[in-house]
């Protein structure tokens, strides 16, 4: 009985470690400065948060948006076994630069990109990193952050 006892302690500890470990897996780096925040977002095979982002707005691997002023810039690639987006934020109308973070508000339209139905997901790194993605009513809302923010 003990020896049945510790065996599915085991392996009960070595799932909640691998599930703890999988949540701060995630590749996002935000590099944060007054005037310009640059957000990079990477998954691997398996992870298909990214690749449902593109597929969302139209893209067929790939995904590249801007606003007319470029104070929202959105570059996203599929490949088969990753995917990586580059997102960069400067301060206008739809992008508040805050200390160690940014959130940004525009309408897929003023992107060029197509209508979408609801979509949220976020990404945080060991370092403490946050990056929320969103589509809500027609709207894109990207939220980031550094530790401590």
């Amino acid at each position: 009985m003990k020896f049945v006892f510790a065996a599915v302690s085991t392996v009960l500890m070595a799932l909640q470690i691998s599930t703890t470990a999988f949540a701060a897996s995630d590749s996002v780096a935000v590099f944060h400065k007054p005037n310009k925040v640059v957000v990079l977002v990477n998954t691997r095979q398996g992870d298909l948060r990214l690749e449902q982002f593109v597929d969302m707005l139209g893209g067929q691997g790939s995904l590249v948006a801007a606003t007319s002023d470029g104070s929202i810039r959105i570059k996203c690639g599929v490949g088969d076994t990753s995917a990586s987006c580059t997102f960069g934020f400067a301060p206008s109308a739809h992008v508040t630069i805050m200390p160690k973070s940014v959130k940004a508000q525009i309408s897929l339209r003023d992107l060029n990109l197509p209508a979408s139905e609801d979509y949220w997901t976020e990404f945080e790194s060991s370092q403490g990193d946050k990056f929320i993605l969103e589509i809500r009513a027609g709207e894109l809302v990207l939220t980031a952050s550094k530790r401590g923010a």
